[in-house]
């Protein structure tokens, strides 16, 4: 069986997010969550654990430089060594107590205005994934979901 990934994906563009936050929403949601960090404060701290952020310019599939991907990934120092570790275990230590990871909850019933919202800033399931079984979801979710355009 293989191990997941230590990178955990994030982006750059909180509008971004909001896209991968409401795009597949499940029927019985109350809620959707994104969560964020605060770059400029994120110091050197003297703990074992620590973060790395990677990216933008990283080799990788080209629709990630449309998403605005960024990469991160937790180790652990052992004697001379590393050691990668869960993010959730990690970030506490990593970057402290003090709130530069928050968490935005937002009620599931917004998905239809910010799906239009954010398809008229062009950026929907074709913008960010670039297939053409993306390019389908985005002429159906306008023919069958944004039946009334207020422009």
């Amino acid at each position: 069986m293989d191990s997941p990934s230590p990178l955990l994906d994030w982006t750059a563009s909180p509008y971004v997010a909001a896209f991968f936050a409401f795009d597949s929403v499940a029927q019985d949601a109350e809620e959707v969550c994104i969560y964020g960090i605060l770059r400029d404060i994120v110091h050197p701290r003297s703990s074992k654990q620590h973060l790395f952020v990677v990216g933008p310019y990283l080799r990788s599939h080209p629709r990630h430089y449309s998403q605005q991907s960024r990469y991160s990934m937790c180790v652990r120092t052992e004697g001379e060594d590393y050691a990668f570790v869960p993010h959730e275990q990690a970030l506490p230590e990593a970057l402290g107590q003090s709130g530069e990871i928050f968490k935005l909850r937002i009620p599931a019933g917004q998905r239809l205005s910010a799906l239009k919202d954010l398809d008229l800033m062009n950026i929907n399931p074709f913008s960010v994934y670039g297939s053409e079984d993306s390019l389908i979801r985005t002429i159906a979710r306008r023919e069958c979901l944004f039946q009334h355009w207020d422009l």
